[in-house]
């Protein structure tokens, strides 16, 4: 029994993983075609409004995969450290997916403040 539980961690890791992988591709993009409509559409016409917040969308772009990629290597080796069950690999894992989206609110506040 305790071979087939480790054998759906594993995989349940490995489908949370290559989820995160294309997470890293889609969150940036989204995040950026979203900032670029909105000041688009904005009647805003200030040149530093736009700079700044085109410079926060390409530092979201950057900062993502880096977030997601010590994420989940926290998330194996406190894994293999601890041989914490699957609740921790999700909690661990929806925290890492959160994080990009908590750092978009700040850069979107603080652009349009």
């Amino acid at each position: 029994m305790s071979l087939l539980k480790a054998t759906v961690l594993d995989f349940l890791q490995l489908a949370l993983l290559i989820f995160g992988i294309m997470m890293i591709f889609y969150v940036p993009y989204s995040i950026v075609v979203f900032i670029e409509q909105f000041i688009s559409k904005s009647n805003s016409s200030s040149y530093l409004l736009r700079s700044f917040a085109g410079d926060g969308a390409h530092l979201i772009v950057f900062v993502t995969p880096i977030v997601y990629l010590i994420s989940f290597a926290f998330i194996t080796h406190r894994r293999i450290k601890k041989k914490s069950g699957i609740d921790d690999l999700i909690k661990s894992t929806l925290v890492a997916l959160f994080v990009p989206i908590v750092l978009f609110i700040i850069v979107a506040g603080i652009t349009y403040i």
